[in-house]
């Protein structure tokens, strides 16, 4: 779907670009251009023009249903799953969900929305979520484990037979390789752009419509909202921790029941294995040593 979405964007943008006698890059700014002016002039110039614009102005209807169904259904799930108690209430929630994302929504549709939409288009979406992406690729590779991760993979699809999915096949040994190394390193890279593209931007848009230069209140604002959800993760984690200050610190890294599909086959990450023999040489070595000190400690008493 992304490969026919790509080829259907960049085909358009060449045929405009010829058309216009400009390179790419000049043709499409945003994605707002892209959206709003780009396709409805290439419907415009379609054999049937009408036909074609009113089915990509019902195509964006749709679009924008599922997105808000889409975001709607994370968050009430989201909300369900952490107060199991509320899921009697459910449509409850729904509707205070809907209700509440309806009110937010207000200020884009002012005078002034342009200015929240910019600063929600640049900063709502940008390396934050590329980090909260590397922390569950990390976190379920290797907290989790990788082998614990295919095995539920299989129990949901039926497993590789031959030899060439089991090498080639969807969370195989490819596969494992790209989500246990690439992935993450590539993310890191992604998350060291995103911040340096961030912290370069001008933060001021010019179009043939307008012309916006966002204040430095939007600003801090709209670094607001991309730190927020980090901060929200942070805050969970140093939560659950204390919550459980009375257990050891693998006991706290280590999947709980909640986390496991299948005991029986649950089996221990590479990375908790090695912290595991680790934590227990060195309290023996500290075990030791407290016997040795004690023992001359004795010695030198008598």
């Amino acid at each position: 779907m992304s490969i026919l979405s790509s080829i259907t964007t960049f085909s358009i943008l060449g045929f405009m670009a010829k058309k216009l006698g400009k390179t790419i890059d000049n043709v499409a700014n945003d994605g707002k251009t892209l959206m709003f002016v780009i396709y409805p002039e290439i419907a415009s110039l379609s054999p049937m023009p009408m036909l074609f614009s009113l089915m990509f102005f019902i195509m964006i209807l749709f679009l924008g249903i599922i997105c808000i169904v889409w975001f709607i259904s994370t968050i009430t799930t989201s909300f369900l799953e952490r107060f199991s108690k509320l899921k009697s209430l459910k449509n409850i929630v729904l509707c205070i969900s809907t209700g509440f994302l309806y009110i937010v929504g207000i200020p884009v549709t002012t005078k002034a929305g342009i200015y929240y939409f910019e600063i929600l288009n640049t900063f709502a979406l940008s390396f934050n979520l590329i980090v909260i992406g590397g922390i569950e690729c990390i976190g379920i590779m290797y907290f989790y484990g990788i082998r614990n991760f295919n095995s539920d993979i299989n129990v949901m699809f039926e497993k590789n037979r031959n030899l060439f999915l089991k090498i080639f096949g969807s969370f195989k040994y490819l596969m494992s390789f790209f989500h246990m190394f690439i992935n993450p390193l590539v993310l890191l890279g992604l998350t060291i752009i995103g911040i340096k593209e961030m912290l370069e931007k001008s933060y001021n848009y010019n179009d043939k419509q307008y012309h916006i230069i966002l204040p430095t209140e939007l600003i801090c604002f709209g670094w607001f909202l991309c730190l927020l959800p980090l901060f929200l993760i942070v805050l969970g984690l140093l939560l659950e921790i204390w919550k459980k200050r009375d257990m050891s610190i693998m006991e706290i890294i280590k999947p709980n029941e909640k986390h496991i599909t299948t005991l029986e086959q649950y089996k221990q990450s590479y990375l908790i294995t090695f912290l595991d023999s680790f934590s227990r040489c060195w309290r023996r070595k500290k075990s030791i040593v407290r016997i040795s000190v004690f023992s001359e400690d004795l010695v030198f008493s008598k």
